[in-house]
């Protein structure tokens, strides 16, 4: 069951889910096994300077993650899909690192709710 402070976090979330906590919660353990597998490509593809498949995967990434932010809690990762796509490896990278401790931040947060 999620605590009241879960349910306050990502009340927006659940409530794009039509109050499905039930639903939010299936959506969540999908993201808990697919964002770091994502997170560990895109960063690869960044690193070998290989943007195509860079912006396929921080694409499908910010799809998976959509349902957890709100504009309180924003991955910023459009600015590393704008450098990405300008082929700009410097502001790529720069982007991408100021964006990880966020990432890195909300999976452990969606760790922790009770979908297991």
């Amino acid at each position: 069951m999620m605590t009241e402070q879960q349910r306050e976090r990502f009340s927006g979330a659940i409530d794009r889910l039509a109050g499905d906590e039930g639903m939010f919660l299936k959506v969540a353990a999908i993201a808990s096994e697919d964002a770091p597998k994502l997170i560990h490509q895109s960063e690869s593809e960044l690193s070998e300077h290989k943007f195509e498949n860079a912006a396929a995967s921080i694409h499908k990434l910010k799809g998976l993650l959509a349902t957890f932010v709100s504009p309180d809690h924003n991955l910023r990762l459009d600015d590393v899909m704008k450098a990405v796509k300008a082929d700009d490896r410097e502001n790529a990278a720069e982007q991408w690192q100021a964006v990880k401790p966020n990432l890195h931040s909300l999976v452990a947060e969606i760790n922790s709710l009770p979908f297991r």
